[in-house]
């Protein structure tokens, strides 16, 4: 014997469905907004900006460090952003994972070398710039010039992701 369902009892449960879905839970790990404040240099120059970062894949968005002041000789003020720079692991120093932005195209080989305390995650919440005389440094001139990294804190937000009713219904 087969059952039919109505379409009242079918409009209901499509309808409990949805909303079900749209109040449920994130489809995935959210990216994460980092701020730095308070960065700085060994020379005396500094660091700000902010970058997204997702954990979970260990990809960079939205770049944007502004390094300034100190050695302007040796470093003019810059701004590594995802057009002009590329962001990936670097690897590991005294437990924590070292990020490498890199100016592309730079004649200079300029980079930013950055590690956190504790290391990043999709959680978000604050950490500080890790210091380590040449693990977290800024470098240019074919890596004649360097400047460690002195100090800094950096807060993560995460970013509002969407929730699978979204997901479903409008797509990645």
């Amino acid at each position: 014997m087969t059952q039919r369902l109505s379409f009242r009892s079918f409009a209901t449960l499509l309808f409990a469905s949805a909303v079900s879905l749209a109040a449920g839970s994130e489809a995935f790990a959210d990216p994460v907004t980092w701020t730095i404040t308070g960065g700085t240099f060994t020379d005396g120059g500094t660091l700000t900006g902010s970058f997204v970062f997702d954990a979970d894949t260990v990809t960079f968005s939205q770049v944007n460090l502004t390094v300034s002041g100190g050695n302007t000789t040796a470093f003019p003020a810059f701004t590594y952003t995802d057009s002009n720079s590329r962001a990936q692991d670097f690897g590991v120093a005294q437990g924590h994972v070292v990020y490498l932005f890199t100016v592309t195209g730079s004649p200079t080989n300029r980079q930013l070398i950055l590690a956190f305390v504790p290391n990043l995650t999709n959680a978000g919440g604050p950490v500080s710039l890790f210091v380590s005389a040449g693990n977290a440094a800024e470098l240019n001139n074919r890596f004649a010039d360097e400047r460690d990294i002195s100090g800094g804190t950096a807060n993560g937000v995460p970013v509002p992701g969407l929730t699978l009713f979204q997901w479903f219904f409008f797509g990645n």
